[in-house]
């Protein structure tokens, strides 16, 4: 490699001259006397990749950098296909966004996978994957490398938020807190909060939390945030601190084990398909317009060096990575999730004998109401003969608006009764014998229930 050009090209990139810069990395390519050698290509097409990117060509900026991971002999691939990654999502391309964030994790040298983790959940919720998301952002939180976990805790907690899961989101909010960030961070953490205590019905601790995002005045709230911000005064208000809003259906998947913080959010997370640097390079999950957004991932602050993708130099490529240098917050966080997993299985230990289960009771029965014939080999218990099972689906016309009217609960039995129409207009009373079923319910029996009946 001509190593004049190639400094001319890096003193014309470092003094943001992109345009001369991508001129002088091109004549690199092209000097036939001094041909690039295996490594030198790789680092070239780098910054041949970075060049377009803060042009803003990112089509002219994969394919460098596809150019450049080609090298085999080339030391920085990870961080190569981190910048494909980021590229990939500018362009809203996330499956590809999403694979090559993947490789990047994959590759031994890549030191900071956290950077990686943290877009790869970016990408997949995104895609309108937060089961995987929250899978990825926990990996990127217990990374020893990630200086601040608070914000792929951040992140773990609105994926809670979007699955429906409040209370997880509560625990992992909370348990970010020990770790030091930006304010920006903490305020909008604070924010999350408040919004997560509302939807777990506990008002007096949202309006503390909201409080706590809005005291040094720097913060605005989301319409929604306001809105739960209101609710939460009114509640406390009127005097009433903590409302019982989890569904049946909540308390059942408890039982069932999905409220197990963030050990384990799905098992399709761990087959998930597999920015360039935060510090140098501003998200694609940006800040809308300024304004923050709760329950958004979060991005890196944005400052006029983080608009680069992350940059090949001597330093970065040489620089030793000694974990024994600084604290190891991964460990912490650990220990986090794991006290989590051990309320959760308690938890889900006691609604278990309480007689929940998932899927529901409930849910069961109206599968079988929806539509009887369809649904008979997946709601009875294996104990029913064939010949029953068509019996109790004849006895039953299909009525997608049957009414539950109780369910009385048992470790292994339970009994629903439900009212439903007939395919004469009528309604008649019917009462279902479930049996437990590992940690689900079948039918085992439907019976015509009358109110003088006796067990």
């Amino acid at each position: 490699m001509n190593n004049s050009t190639f400094t001319q090209a890096q003193n014309a990139y470092d003094n943001k001259d992109y345009t001369r810069a991508l001129e002088l990395y091109n004549d690199c390519v092209q000097d036939s006397t001094f041909p690039l050698s295996a490594g030198e290509f790789g680092t070239v097409y780098h910054q041949i990749g970075n060049c377009y990117v803060k042009l803003g060509n990112y089509a002219e900026a994969i394919s460098a950098y596809a150019s450049a991971v080609s090298d085999q002999a080339y030391g920085s691939a990870g961080t190569v296909y981190y910048n494909l990654g980021m590229a990939y999502a500018y362009m809203n391309d996330f499956g590809n966004a999403i694979a090559n964030f993947q490789n990047a994790v994959n590759n031994q040298g890549y030191r900071t996978k956290y950077k990686a983790y943290t877009a790869m959940g970016n990408a997949l919720m995104k895609s309108g994957k937060p089961a995987e998301a929250g899978a990825v952002f926990r990996k990127a939180a217990l990374d020893n490398t990630n200086p601040d976990p608070t914000r792929a805790l951040l992140n773990l907690g609105v994926c809670f938020m979007a699955l429906g899961r409040s209370a997880d989101a509560v625990t992992v909010y909370e348990s970010a807190f020990q770790f030091q960030s930006t304010p920006e961070i903490t305020n909008r953490l604070n924010a999350n909060l408040g919004q997560a205590y509302v939807a777990n019905g506990q008002m007096q601790k949202a309006v503390v939390a909201f409080e706590n995002a809005l005291r040094d005045k720097t913060y605005v709230l989301s319409d929604s945030a306001s809105v739960d911000y209101q609710k939460a005064i009114a509640a406390v208000s009127k005097g009433t601190t903590e409302i019982d809003t989890q569904a049946e259906g909540n308390a059942a998947a408890a039982a069932a084990g999905m409220a197990v913080g963030a050990v384990a959010v799905t098992d399709e997370a761990e087959k998930a398909e597999a920015k360039p640097d935060d510090s140098q390079m501003s998200g694609f999950d940006t800040i809308n317009n300024g304004a923050t957004q709760e329950n958004e991932p979060v991005v890196s602050p944005q400052t006029e060096e983080d608009k680069s993708f992350e940059q090949w130099t001597q330093s970065t490529q040489q620089a030793a990575y000694n974990p024994e240098q600084k604290k190891s917050p991964g460990k912490v966080v650990l220990i986090v999730l794991l006290v989590m997993l051990l309320v959760a299985i308690a938890g889900g230990v006691v609604l278990y004998c309480l007689g929940f289960g998932l899927p529901t009771q409930e849910m069961v029965t109206k599968q079988f109401f929806d539509n009887p014939a369809d649904a008979k080999e997946q709601v009875f218990a294996q104990s029913v003969s064939d010949s029953k099972k068509n019996c109790y689906a004849a006895m039953v016309s299909s009525d997608s608006s049957a009414d539950i009217k109780g369910v009385d609960r048992n470790i292994t039995e339970s009994t629903v009764y439900v009212d439903a129409k007939t395919s004469t207009g009528g309604t008649v009373t019917y009462k279902i014998k479930m049996n437990r079923d590992i940690i689900s319910w079948k039918i085992a029996s439907v019976d015509l229930a009358f109110a003088n009946n006796s067990e």
